[in-house]
């Protein structure tokens, strides 16, 4: 055997070789960080025109932190309290204290929220509650109302006792809210 002779010169390159199948899918990398955060996007059309049933609240209240006496059998009862509304839907809350002013154990205070005036009046919640001597019993009345006029926006907060005692009411407040809608309706059975 000889001796091995020189390299050739390189030959031409062959035609290319079909697509091999893909991998298997590598591991998830990191998440990366958050982004900056986008410019704002242009203001939107005006909605359109409210239909005036909502909106802000209108409240009325009145607050009578002085002592009310009312009388024992009296043939009316004492007005403890008053609001005057003008027209809309309302949410009524009343609230007071009674007491006895001697001792007693059947003395209770009729309490009653009136809408109206004069003969033309309308009970819209009623509470009657003990009356004890220097104890004070919490009285609440609430009622929602449509006032579509000036007589019925008249409310009062009227209070009686009912026994020989004569009692007081005391810290009575009256408020009303103004609402756009009331999805209740008042029958007053009193």
């Amino acid at each position: 055997m000889g001796p091995v002779g020189p390299q050739g010169p390189v030959g031409p390159s062959g035609p290319q070789g079909e697509v091999g199948p893909s991998g298997a899918q590598g591991v998830a990398g990191a998440i990366g960080p958050i982004g900056p955060i986008g410019p704002a996007g242009p203001q939107g059309p005006q909605g359109p025109a409210g239909d005036g049933s909502g909106g802000n609240s209108v409240a009325y209240a009145d607050s009578v932190f002085r002592t009310r006496f009312i009388l024992a059998n009296a043939p009316l009862p004492s007005t403890i309290a008053t609001l005057d509304l003008p027209p809309g839907n309302w949410v009524i809350v009343g609230k007071a204290m009674a007491s006895a002013l001697s001792e007693t154990t059947t003395s209770e205070a009729h309490c009653a929220l009136v809408s109206g005036r004069g003969g033309a009046t309308t009970n819209l919640d009623y509470q009657s509650v003990a009356m004890t001597l220097d104890v004070h019993h919490t009285v609440t009345v609430a009622s929602p109302l449509t006032v579509s006029g000036t007589a019925d926006g008249h409310l009062e907060l009227q209070c009686q006792s009912v026994d020989t005692i004569d009692g007081i009411i005391e810290n009575a407040q009256l408020w009303a809210v103004q609402v756009g809608t009331l999805n209740s309706t008042v029958i007053p059975v009193f």
